[in-house]
């Protein structure tokens, strides 16, 4: 049973944690009249999650645990999956008090089709759409523990990371930081769940309709926020220039359904002042996932301190 679980002293994944979801797993799919067929095999520990592979007489299923740290995302994919089950993909079953759920094999991913970005413009239309659904039901998110990090909370919530590090950080200015977020909120753009990871790595494309999935680094806050990190991996995926003229078409594709908020023009220099105040949320994220203490703070801190003079670096030009 160890091999099946991280070696990492400090991890929650423990032997303990092991049978408890093994348990789960296999009463679970008793309610659903289905049945493990061999070993529950480990696909990948990390300190904010855990994902086991689970194959049983009605398919392969991959269970996932998170750490409190996004203990949402159980509960989020499920109401998701209720309202948008043409781009999400569906749980087999759910506990949003363990913070666990069991999910289908999603076939293929993204980049594993033609790279001719057809399925990204379908893709980044279809997330549009579902950002624009979610405008009226970030109450519900709030209530389910999606972090808040929408404009008015984030020059604050930046400012205590920038303030953990202990020592100065090359380029910050709290003044300019609250300034362009007010730039930005002035578009009147109205926030909404941003899944923050959307990658080639996290859509799934079944019969030609991409699913979205990995939804643990999600939070509610300006919708164009993660986008470039998107559009890069749309890029990548393609073998092209982020500049290149077809990921410039992808980027207006996305940006179309949100001129129902303003005029194109106002669009597209919201999320010109997106992408420079993106990172800040990035970097919320990345920090909520770790824990450090004793001799590894400070090794942390330092480390922290880089992260974040690189991230107000690049975004103050």
């Amino acid at each position: 049973m160890a091999a099946l679980v991280s070696q990492d002293p400090d991890s929650s994944w423990t032997d303990v944690w092991f049978d408890d979801a093994r348990l789960w797993i296999e009463s679970t799919l008793d309610r659903l009249e289905n049945r493990t067929i061999g070993d529950i095999e480990p696909v990948r520990f990390r300190p904010w999650s855990a994902v086991l592979r689970v194959a049983t007489e009605q398919g392969v299923l991959f269970f996932k645990e998170n750490a409190s740290t996004q203990r949402h995302e159980a509960a989020l994919v499920q109401q998701l999956a209720r309202r948008h089950p043409d781009c999400i993909l569906e749980p087999v079953a759910v506990d949003t008090v363990g913070r666990r759920m069991l999910l289908p094999d999603g076939g293929a991913l993204i980049y594993e089709a033609p790279h001719d970005l057809s399925h990204w413009h379908k893709t980044l239309s279809r997330y549009a759409s579902l950002q624009i659904d979610e405008v009226d039901r970030i109450g519900d998110h709030f209530e389910i523990g999606v972090p808040d990090r929408r404009l008015v909370t984030l020059p604050d919530q930046f400012e205590a990371l920038i303030d953990e590090v202990e020592q100065p950080v090359h380029g910050w200015d709290s003044v300019k930081f609250q300034a362009m977020c007010d730039e930005l909120a002035g578009y009147r753009i109205p926030e909404t769940i941003q899944h923050g990871d959307l990658t080639f790595l996290n859509i799934f494309l079944i019969d030609g309709e991409p699913r979205f999935f990995d939804w643990g680094d999600s939070s509610v806050t300006h919708p164009f926020f993660g986008m470039g990190i998107t559009l890069h991996s749309a890029a990548t995926d393609a073998s092209l220039r982020e500049d290149d003229d077809a990921i410039l078409r992808l980027r207006d594709a996305y940006l179309e359904p949100f001129t129902k908020y303003a005029s194109r023009a106002e669009i597209t220099s919201a999320f010109s002042l997106a992408s420079r105040v993106s990172d800040a949320v990035f970097a919320l994220a990345w920090r909520a996932m770790w824990t450090f203490s004793g001799d590894g703070a400070e090794e942390w801190r330092t480390f922290l301190g880089k992260m974040l003079s690189q991230i107000i670096g690049a975004r103050s030009s």
